[in-house]
């Protein structure tokens, strides 16, 4: 449309450009997007801060992080524009999610020396990468940085350090941050509570992962599906299969519907406990509920059976599940061969991997790593 426009010498302008150069983007066609912001420049017309954010952010989306901070460098030397909060809270962006957050530290210094000044969205975003990286201290005293310049830390603010606490084991910390939510008036949202539900879980602290709950409940936060999935997971990672079995059914009586990715906490518990069968069982019961089995459902159970060197029962689950449409993938056929070989089915071993070598799946390397 945008081509016929100009064919017919229907009148543009920058915001024609900039939209068009916005799709661009989002089909993933740079090269286009760049072509019309030479059209812009040639019709006369200066681009502004929205187009240059617009292909910044295609930039990065196309994991080319470089490229975009090169533009970036680009447009402050020449002073082709002056580049707003979203910009730089952009460029942070992709510096943090290509951890290069030291650079995106160096940059916020850089753009308060220019007078542009920072939001919640800049310091979350460091804030966030800083956590990821377990650098949480160091997170702490960037909030402390925006509370003492008038900067309001958020919930997300919050979500973040809670994450990076937790990933750390400083349970104390947790707690205190926590208290000083509710002082702040920030009040937690779901996500808030299933961080903390999923690290005690992590933890096998399974008791305060419930406590959790019912201080969600108490606030009037409905626990949702990942809650109750993240508790079960708990419950089976410190063997309680009949805890993770009443989580399942308390799911069932809140109106929560489980979902595949809930039968696979439940199977994987049992294939770990050697009670495989009682994982069958289980696979069975998913088409009753109208839930379809996928691939990592037969993964797991294939590599418990083998475990259990009950090669007949992998052949006859492996039918099932071809007949069902799953069809296996890398990791499907790794625990074959793996399962195969470890049961001194080497022969059998050797035929599968050459077929599935011939479908490009496997290579030389990984014949010689498992045999």
């Amino acid at each position: 449309m945008f081509r016929e426009f100009r064919v017919l010498s229907i009148p543009v302008n920058i915001v024609t450009f900039t939209t068009a150069i916005h799709s661009c983007c989002h089909l993933n066609t740079l090269d286009y997007a760049f072509s019309l912001l030479a059209g812009i420049i040639k019709s006369g017309w200066v681009p502004d801060v929205f187009t240059y954010n617009t292909l910044i952010k295609g930039l990065l989306s196309q994991d080319r992080p470089l490229e975009a901070e090169h533009l970036f460098r680009k447009l402050i030397r020449f002073r082709e524009i002056q580049p707003d909060v979203v910009m730089h809270s952009t460029i942070i962006d992709g510096l943090c999610k290509t951890s290069n957050t030291s650079m995106a530290l160096k940059l916020l210094r850089k753009m308060e020396g220019i007078g542009c000044k920072p939001d919640v969205i800049t310091y979350n975003t460091i804030i966030d990468s800083l956590c990821k990286e377990r650098r949480v201290d160091h997170a702490l005293d960037l909030v402390s940085e925006m509370t003492h310049k008038g900067i309001s830390p958020d919930v997300i603010t919050y979500n973040c350090l809670l994450q990076g606490l937790c990933s750390s084991g400083r349970w104390e910390d947790v707690e205190r941050l926590f208290s000083e939510m509710s002082v702040r008036k920030i009040y937690s949202i779901l996500h808030t509570y299933n961080i903390l539900v999923d690290a005690h879980c992590k933890e096998g602290r399974t008791k305060d992962a419930q406590d959790v709950i019912e201080i969600m409940i108490q606030k009037g936060v409905p626990p949702n599906s990942i809650t109750y999935n993240t508790l079960m997971d708990g419950f089976c990672l410190t063997g309680k299969m009949d805890r993770a079995l009443e989580v399942l059914n308390t799911m069932r009586s809140n109106g929560i519907a489980p979902d595949c990715y809930s039968f696979n906490i439940l199977i994987n518990g049992y294939c770990k406990r050697q009670e495989v069968d009682k994982a069958i069982n289980l696979l069975r019961q998913m088409p009753v509920e109208g839930i379809k089995a996928d691939v990592q459902t037969y993964n797991t159970i294939i590599h418990g059976l083998f475990q259990m060197g009950r090669h007949n029962d992998v052949r006859s689950l492996l039918h099932e599940m071809l007949k069902k449409g799953n069809k296996p993938n890398i990791v499907t056929c790794r625990i074959l061969l793996d399962g195969l070989c470890k049961n001194r089915y080497m022969d059998e071993a050797i035929s599968f991997f050459r077929m599935m070598e011939c479908k490009g799946i496997f290579s030389k390397f990984e014949l010689a790593h498992h045999i």
